[in-house]
């Protein structure tokens, strides 16, 4: 077991060494597309509404009753 982690080693490092650019070049996308999604959310432009979802205020109620029990 040992062995296969030692060897895996370099493999992983490789890869560290590709996800990190990439994650440096999506930061600033990260940032400008959080407040645009939570900007639609609120307005409900995120997803389509399911009339058969129950309310929040529902969904609450049973979150709350089950925290109790």
């Amino acid at each position: 077991m040992r062995r296969e982690i030692v060897r895996q080693v370099p493999r992983l490092f490789v890869l560290a060494d590709q996800i990190d650019p990439r994650l440096a070049a999506a930061r600033p996308e990260m940032y400008v597309l959080t407040p645009s999604l939570l900007a639609g959310a609120f307005r409900r432009k995120s997803v389509p509404r399911d009339p058969t979802d129950e309310p929040a205020t529902a969904l609450l109620q049973r979150i709350r009753k089950t925290a109790r029990a």
